[in-house]
C-alpha cells in the first residue's frame, strides 16, 4: 500500500495526490497522523518528513497515548512503514508513503534502493522546477524586449545603451535614419567620434555627474556628427541605469532638434535685423 503527497509551499500541509491499496478511512488516518503533531513511538514523523531528514521508519500503529490513537488513527494495521521525502532546493516538496500489512520491517537493500529512487525523483523535480523558472524568465525577457522595441519605434529618437566611458553598447534602428550609421557601425563608437569637438567637455561632464548617482538623469543639447561629416543638433537625455542588473548601462535618448535650432536662429537673426532697422530709422 502506498500514497504520494504534495506539501504546500505556504501551508506546509500534506495533500495526497495519488494512492494505491488505501481506502477513505486509511487516508483519513494518514492525514490525522501527519498533519497533527502526534508523537510516534520513536520520533515525530510530522516534523521529520517536513524537514526532509532522509528515509525513516514510522509505525503509525503504535501511538503511546491510547486516547490519541483512538482519535487520530481509527484504522492502523499497516505497521511497517517508510516515508521518502522528495527534496527540492533543500525543502520537502512531496513525500512517498509505503506500508506493509505485516510485521517485517524493510531490509537494508530495500532502504538503499528506495533512497536512491527518492534522490533521483528529487533531482528530476528540482530540474523541472529550474527549467520552468528559466522558461518563465525567458518569456518575461522576451516580453520586455518586445515592449522596449515598441517604445523605441514610437519614441522618435535614438535609444542607445552606453557603458560608463560613454561607449555605445547597443542602439535602435533610428540611428540609420538620423545619423547615417548602421547599428553595426554605431556600436563600439565613443563620444570622440560621435560628438562635435566643442561639445565633448559638456558630454564628459554629464557622464561623470550621472555615473555617481543611480537613476540620475540629465537633459542637454549637443551637436552630433553625422556619418557624412556634417553636424546635427540633438537633445540628449542620459539616465544612469548602471546599477540595474536588467540594464547595466547609461540609457541615452537622443532626438533631432536641428529644425528647431534653425528656426530659433532664424528668429534671432530676424529680431536682430529688426532692432538694427529701428535704430537706423531713429538715427
Amino acid at each position: 500500500m502506498a500514497c504520494i503527497g504534495l506539501i504546500g509551499k505556504e501551508t506546509r500541509q500534506l495533500e495526497v495526490v495519488a494512492h494505491a491499496g488505501m481506502n477513505a478511512e486509511d487516508l483519513k488516518a494518514l492525514y490525522a497522523s501527519l498533519n497533527t503533531k502526534v508523537a510516534y513511538q520513536q520520533q515525530a514523523g510530522h516534523n521529520t518528513f517536513l524537514n526532509g531528514n532522509g528515509v525513516l521508519h514510522i509505525d503509525i500503529g503504535h501511538v503511546k497515548d491510547p486516547t490519541v490513537r483512538t482519535k487520530h488513527t481509527p484504522r492502523v494495521d499497516y505497521h511497517p512503514s517508510i516515508v521518502l521525502p522528495f527534496l527540492v532546493r533543500g525543502q520537502t516538496r512531496a513525500v512517498l508513503f509505503l506500508y506493509r500489512p505485516a510485521t517485517r520491517l524493510f531490509d537494508v537493500p530495500e532502504l538503499k534502493l528506495l533512497n536512491q529512487i527518492a534522490t533521483s525523483i528529487s533531482f528530476a523535480m528540482e530540474f523541472a522546477e529550474q527549467e520552468s523558472e528559466r522558461r518563465l524568465a525567458h518569456d518575461a525577457r522576451r516580453r520586455n524586449e518586445r515592449r522596449f522595441h515598441k517604445l523605441i519605434e514610437h519614441s522618435g529618437g535614438v535609444i542607445s545603451l552606453l557603458n560608463a566611458q560613454g561607449i555605445v553598447e547597443s542602439t535602435s534602428e533610428l540611428v540609420a535614419r538620423i545619423l547615417g550609421y548602421s547599428i553595426e557601425e554605431y556600436v563600439g563608437l565613443g563620444s570622440e567620434v560621435l560628438v562635435h569637438p566643442d561639445d565633448l567637455p559638456k558630454v564628459r561632464e554629464v557622464i561623470d555627474k550621472i555615473s555617481a548617482q543611480p537613476d540620475l538623469s540629465h537633459t542637454f543639447e549637443i551637436r552630433a556628427r553625422h556619418r557624412n561629416g556634417h553636424s546635427i543638433w540633438m537633445e540628449v537625455t542620459l539616465t544612469n541605469r548602471l546599477h540595474d542588473p536588467d540594464v547595466g548601462a547609461i540609457v541615452s535618448n537622443s532626438r533631432d532638434i536641428t529644425r528647431r535650432k534653425k528656426a530659433e536662429e532664424a528668429l534671432r537673426v530676424f529680431h536682430t535685423l529688426n532692432v538694427e532697422e529701428v535704430h537706423h530709422e531713429q538715427s
